[in-house]
């Protein structure tokens, strides 16, 4: 039996109304464990057709995608004998996926399910923990039910835009579901469609290739505790819409009664970006090294500072035993140098999101000016994050805790192939 929803957290010290180990310390499948043999044997006793409808999107959509996260794909053809094979290159924000119990966390004490840390999952005996992998294993089978809010909406005469903010309140849901007679029972997988793909399909190309230069906005459920309880209670196995979140995004600070801690991570996320602006600027003073510029740089990040790119992830650590960070950012720097480029780089914009009282993403166009050739820019994206003091207060001026470079090092692959190897 699952407690009611007012009695959670199961542990003092857990984020609140978390479930982390009703299932065990070791549970990696969350409330995917209310799929039980007899749950889903009884869910098969309702197919009447047969017919199978596919959920997923093409491998080339969105396009462009996020994050310039592009599918790539090629048929060799082995001749001269009549057999082709198939070489396909994509990362998993591509199409239609579903995200793991690691790819967004806690951010206040910068947790995962069942109380797994960021770092823990780029240790080797630790890497796989919480991946989705492990509920491939037996796979994902039961009773699907659709909240067709799309038409729903549509018949109430309630207009939406997809690609902003518009939460969607827990009583149309409930009474989108009593229009469309569906009853919820213990297992169920909750499909919501919002209507994105009629949204995506009717613009133009030039309004598609706009979306991924903005910072993600799109419609969703409503951020409340009212819809967390209902969502807990409804007994749910698993929950997916149709938009690139479930939960609207990005969250109403105000309702979530944070607007002022809220404002103050946006003025300290500017700030620290403006910081780290001057640092990496010092590349176009006359005169200044490039470990001067290295040192300055290395010094927003945080100990155990993690740079992924192209799903590899690499860990910057301030162990006396291992190479500083800021030789590990000039020997970066240097690579620009030897490829012909140089290495005088400045800020061109910058935009921040708020996740939480405690944190920020900042999405930081950076712009070249090379030796030889034209200048191009590229966006990394950096995680800000204040850190707590030992009276648990969140002070300080912050620091950078991660970052994703994948558009930076395409754009150096694109024009220098060999640029690792420098």
């Amino acid at each position: 039996m699952r407690p009611p929803f007012d009695q959670l957290p199961l542990h003092k010290g857990d984020p609140p109304y978390s479930a982390w180990g009703l299932y065990g310390e070791d549970d990696q499948l969350g409330a995917l464990n209310l799929l039980t043999p007899e749950i889903v044997a009884q869910a098969a006793k309702e197919i009447k057709t047969g017919i199978r409808v596919g959920l997923s999107l093409p491998l080339n959509l969105p396009s462009p995608p996020s994050h310039s996260r592009f599918f790539r794909h090629r048929i060799l053809h082995k001749a001269p004998r009549a057999v082709h094979d198939d070489v396909i290159e994509m990362n998993t924000q591509c199409s239609t996926q579903w995200d793991g119990f690691r790819h967004f966390g806690y951010q206040k004490d910068n947790k995962f399910f069942n109380g797994w840390l960021a770092e823990d999952f780029v240790k080797p005996e630790t890497s796989l923990v919480n991946g989705i992998h492990v509920w491939c294993a037996q796979g994902i089978a039961g009773r699907g039910v659709l909240l067709d809010y799309y038409t729903w909406a549509q018949k109430q005469n309630i207009q939406y835009p997809i690609y902003e903010p518009h939460p969607v309140p827990l009583a149309h849901l409930k009474a989108c579901a009593s229009d469309q007679g569906v009853e919820f029972r213990s297992g169920d997988i909750l499909l919501l469609r919002l209507g994105w793909q009629q949204t995506y399909f009717s613009l133009s190309q030039e309004e598609r290739d706009a979306i991924p230069t903005r910072p993600p906005s799109v419609a969703g459920v409503e951020p409340s505790l009212e819809m967390a309880r209902w969502l807990w209670e409804s007994g749910f196995s698993a929950c997916a819409a149709d938009v690139s979140g479930f939960e609207m995004f990005p969250p109403d600070p105000i309702k979530g009664g944070l607007g002022v801690a809220m404002d103050n991570v946006r003025k300290k996320a500017e700030a620290f970006v403006l910081s780290y602006k001057r640092a990496m600027e010092m590349s176009l003073e006359p005169g200044v090294s490039r470990t001067a510029c290295a040192d300055a740089l290395a010094s927003h990040y945080k100990d155990g500072f993690i740079s992924f790119t192209f799903g590899q992830a690499i860990t910057l650590s301030n162990d006396p035993q291992g190479k500083p960070n800021y030789v590990i950012v000039a020997e970066h720097l240097e690579k620009f140098e030897k490829a012909g480029f140089g290495w005088k780089v400045r800020l061109a914009t910058y935009n921040i999101e708020v996740y939480s009282e405690g944190s920020a993403q900042c999405w930081l166009t950076w712009e070249i000016e090379p030796k030889n050739g034209q200048g191009w820019q590229w966006t990394n994206i950096y995680g800000f994050r204040l850190l707590p003091n030992e009276k648990g207060e969140l002070v300080g001026d912050g620091i950078w805790e991660y970052a994703v470079s994948d558009n930076e090092i395409a754009g150096l692959l694109e024009r220098c192939p060999t640029f690792f190897q420098l």
